[in-house]
């Protein structure tokens, strides 16, 4: 296959593979720093027991989401409804985090980082689910080395 000069040479499968690594990496990291382990655990379990166990469900979720889009590395065509429900879940990370945010009292600079996120999250699965579309109008699944 001939790499497409729009995508800085690289093949589209790569292109795709690569990019939908780096959200994996994205939900290991953020599951990663969901685990709380601070000092303040302990005084933080005394007041608030169930606070702790909240956040490892956190991590939790996030490492499943990474697990998930395992699938849409594999096989991006077939798979390619993963990249739409990113999207989903992106679109709502601002109106989510903005809400409770404001509710939970977190500062406005934290909001706008998750807000951030969201925003790179969107475009990232937006560009798969592109690329992968293109792929499957191609007539490919994943025969790409």
């Amino acid at each position: 296959m001939r790499p497409d000069p729009r995508l800085g040479g690289l093949p589209l499968l790569k292109r795709i593979r690569r990019l939908t690594i780096f959200c994996i990496a994205g939900f290991v990291l953020s599951g990663g720093m969901a685990i709380p382990i601070s000092m303040g655990i302990e005084a933080a379990t005394v007041r608030d027991p169930y606070m702790v166990y909240g956040t490892d469900w956190l991590a939790f979720g996030h490492f499943m989401f990474a697990v998930v889009f395992v699938g849409a590395a594999r096989d991006p065509v077939r798979n390619r409804w993963l990249y739409q429900f990113g999207m989903i879940a992106c679109a709502l990370i601002p109106l989510w985090a903005l809400v409770f945010g404001h509710v939970r009292g977190i500062p406005v600079w934290w909001q706008l980082v998750d807000v951030v996120l969201g925003v790179l999250g969107f475009v990232a699965m937006w560009l798969c689910s592109r690329w992968a579309r293109a792929l499957e109008l191609r007539g490919r699944r994943v025969s790409d080395p």
